[in-house]
């Protein structure tokens, strides 16, 4: 995650620190870019689910609580993830160093 590790490596942390807005509102905005990443990563599988129902001969093979329930874990899941990424990034200033804490 090059969330804050390519910034202190390149030198450009201290200028986005220095912007006039506080650190929660970058964190935020950092984190929140990187989950309407994730999420559009996940768009094309809403496709692929309208194509299973269209193709199913059983109207009820497709359950709208299974499917919602199961996006609602994948959010969930890439939100602990991104978490864990900007911790990480934080922690260091190179990328790999950032992307190998983030996944042990």
């Amino acid at each position: 995650m090059r969330l804050f590790a390519l910034e202190k490596f390149s030198g450009t942390f201290e200028t986005l620190m220095t912007t006039p807005v506080s650190d929660a509102q970058i964190l935020a905005a950092k984190f929140s870019a990187a989950l309407v990443f994730y999420m559009v990563m996940w768009l094309p599988l809403l496709a692929c689910l309208f194509i299973v129902r269209h193709y199913t001969s059983d109207p009820t093979a497709f359950d709208p609580g299974v499917v919602g329930t199961t996006f609602l874990g994948i959010f969930l899941l890439g939100c602990l993830f991104i978490s864990l990424g900007c911790f990480a990034s934080a922690l260091t200033r190179t990328q790999m160093t950032a992307a190998i804490i983030c996944l042990f």
